[in-house]
Parts: C-alpha cells; structure tokens; sequence
C-alpha cells in the first residue's frame, strides 16, 4: 500500500469516491472541489484570518481544547478527528495545544478537498490526513484505511466551519455518532 497522502490522492477517482460514499450532490462537491486550485488553498487560512481576526481564531481553538480537555477525560492515548478540516488551520492549533496536555493523543484530518489536505501535510506531519465526507465518516475511513494507517474508531470529533458545506445535517451528526 502506498503509505503517503500524494500517493493515495492519486489512487482515488474523486467521483466514484463520492458515488461510493453515496455522497449528496456529487456534481456540485465536485465542482467546490475543482475551485480550490493550489492557490486557493493556500490562501484559506489568511481569508480565515482576514475574516475572524487573530483573537477570533484564538478564541475558537481555545473554545474547542477547552471543550477536548473537559469531562470525560480524553484518554492518554486518545484519537481525535476534525472532520471538515480543509487546510487545517484549526486542526494545527488544537493539535499543538492538546498534545501540551496530552502527548500521546493522536491527530486525523478528513475534508473531501484533495488540495486542502495537501497544505495541511506541508504544515506538520503530526496530523494523518485522508479523505471524506461528513456524511459517511465510516466509509470514509475504510476506503483511506486501503492506503493509509487511519483508526476506524475515535475518542472525540470535531468540525468547525463545515456544516454549511453538508446538505444533509442530520446524516452528518449520525455519521458522527457512528465513529465515536
């Protein structure tokens, strides 16, 4: 199996994947997918930052370590997921944060922005990325799993500026709640 994120972004038909998945709006995901050239990628965490500012930004990542490191105890060995991750600027900061308190935890990143994880492997390789839709986090997972060493299970999950992007909310939470 090949063990890198180009590798296995390679070996992947986008639209079948999303066929596979039985993902919503296949021609429509693809067409957000096709927008975010290299360039574009680049560029997301400056426009998140242009438009929530530093303290914004701050004040999100703290909101979500604050809620990782609350009750239940995350264990030392935890598995934690951002779903929706796109370039990781989110999944950066609270990783770096949590594994202040928790050295042993273990990072994942799924977006359906092939580009996207891409910066994201540019930035840390603490952080396995792989491919997904939110509303079918558990076949997600087993596809990425054929190429890459991703945990079918996880301790705790969390998303942020993903939702607007899911037409199907409720699959989204169901698909959550299938993988913790």
């Amino acid at each position: 199996h090949p063990s890198t994120f180009e590798s296995y972004v390679k070996n992947i038909n986008l639209g079948k994947f999303l066929e596979d998945l039985e993902a919503s709006n296949v021609d429509v995901i693809l067409r957000e997918v096709e927008h975010f050239t290299e360039k574009e990628a680049g560029k997301r965490d400056q426009i998140v930052l242009d438009y929530f500012g530093e303290d914004g930004v701050k004040r999100i990542t703290e909101s979500i370590v604050r809620y990782l490191l609350s009750s239940p105890k995350l264990k030392a060995n935890a598995k934690i997921l951002d779903v929706g991750s796109g370039s990781g600027l989110f999944t950066v900061k609270v990783a770096d944060e949590i594994h202040y308190h928790i050295p042993g935890a273990s990072f994942y990143a799924m977006d359906i922005t092939p580009v996207m994880l891409s910066v994201l492997t540019r930035k840390t390789s603490k952080i396995t990325p792989f491919l997904g839709i939110a509303e079918n986090i558990a076949g997600s997972i087993e596809y990425a799993r054929k190429y890459l060493e991703v945990s079918s299970k996880f301790d705790a999950i969390f998303s942020t500026l993903t939702l607007h992007h899911c037409s199907d909310v409720k699959r989204v939470f169901r698909s959550i709640r299938d993988v913790l």
